[in-house]
């Protein structure tokens, strides 16, 4: 039997308040003609509302059990209140607009407004806020785009992503350490005082978790969140671009094809083992039909990299002691969100190539 948090419990008192006000509005809505639209656009606000909330599959199961006036009346009353800003302009000082011209108003399509570069550009988008960009940093991209073909600009786009993927990747690994060091710092303060077993073996678990996993555990999040909400809340912060950026690699894959890219490197790796038939199949299908292998999942990969480190500092993996070596160990580090203080100050056998070096 699944067990209700409190947190869905507030939830659903939450859904039950608006399902009540919906219900008065449309209430309102049918006993008062001379106000009926603005009754109307209220209950779509608060439709809306609920919708956002739902999840997949819950929104009409939702209506049907709460909402008095069938999903129909729903439906025009969210439409009403999208095109509020429209309604307002029919009305031209008339105080009250009959419902049944409202509803004539929006069964007409909504003129189709130019995209924005956002819009026409989800990898721009979602590098331009990653970077915090502001206005004139787009337009210049959006200008370099003019001059691209349609392949050159999906191209882009897709690096775009690539490069929000890696970053955010790196920062979160980042962010995790930091927030694990700090957790150890607090937990030997706290042993100071109380050796509680529980407490010695949670500083364990996250001292192990620092080599062994790159993602928080729940009960490290939890005591991130509650000890450092500004850290715990910049760690999901890079989670959510990571996501975003998958997401966004994966629409443009979708029509993006080898033969696409041959501004890059990875297009004459391609061409050695792709037939022409493939060059000309979109990456997504490619990746469909185990032509190509999927991007590995980042936080695996960079668990994979901190247990190599793990293995270089047991001695259980040996590197060149010269310059090659050194550079090694140093790529390996960047990649797991390290600098080469806290390699040198983690890792003996780098310390010791370092100084050499």
């Amino acid at each position: 039997m699944t067990k209700v948090t409190e947190l869905e419990k507030q939830e659903q008192r939450g859904l039950d308040v608006l399902a009540q006000r919906i219900n008065d509005e449309h209430r309102a809505c049918e006993a008062a003609a001379n106000t009926a639209v603005d009754h109307a656009i209220r209950a779509g606000e608060m439709l809306v509302e609920v919708k956002e909330k739902s999840r997949h599959g819950e929104w009409i199961p939702w209506l049907e059990q709460n909402f008095v006036g069938g999903v129909r009346t729903a439906q025009s009353y969210m439409k009403l209140y999208s095109r509020r800003d429209e309604l307002a302009e029919m009305r031209n000082g008339v105080a009250h607009l009959p419902m049944r011209e409202a509803l004539r108003a929006i069964a007409k399509p909504m003129p189709e407004l130019e995209p924005s570069p956002q819009q026409r550009y989800p990898g721009l988008a979602l590098y331009t806020e990653f970077c915090e960009g502001d206005e004139a940093f787009v337009e210049n991209w959006v200008q370099a785009y003019k001059k691209m073909s349609k392949e050159e600009r999906l191209y882009f786009e897709r690096e775009s992503a690539f490069n929000v993927h890696s970053e955010a990747v790196s920062y979160y690994a980042k962010h995790v350490r930091e927030a694990r060091e700090r957790l150890i710092a607090h937990i030997d303060v706290v042993t100071t005082f109380n050796e509680n077993p529980a407490i010695v073996g949670m500083r364990e678990r996250v001292t192990k978790n620092n080599w062994d996993e790159t993602r928080l555990t729940p009960e490290e999040g939890s005591l991130v969140e509650s000890l450092y909400p500004d850290l715990h809340s910049e760690i999901r912060k890079m989670e959510r671009f990571v996501l975003a950026a998958e997401h966004t690699q994966f629409e443009i894959e979708q029509t993006l094809r080898p033969m696409d890219i041959k501004i890059s490197r990875e297009y004459f790796d391609l061409e050695k083992k792709l037939t022409s038939e493939q060059m000309h199949t979109p990456f997504a299908e490619l990746v469909d039909s185990e032509v190509l292998c999927p991007k590995p999942d980042p936080f695996a990969a960079h668990t994979t990299i901190r247990r190599a480190l793990r293995a270089l500092d047991d001695g259980l993996v040996e590197l060149p002691r010269d310059a090659d070596g050194f550079y090694t160990a140093i790529d390996i580090a960047s990649r797991a969100g390290w600098s080469e203080d806290e390699l040198r100050e983690m890792l003996p056998l780098f310390a010791e190539w370092a100084n050499k070096d």
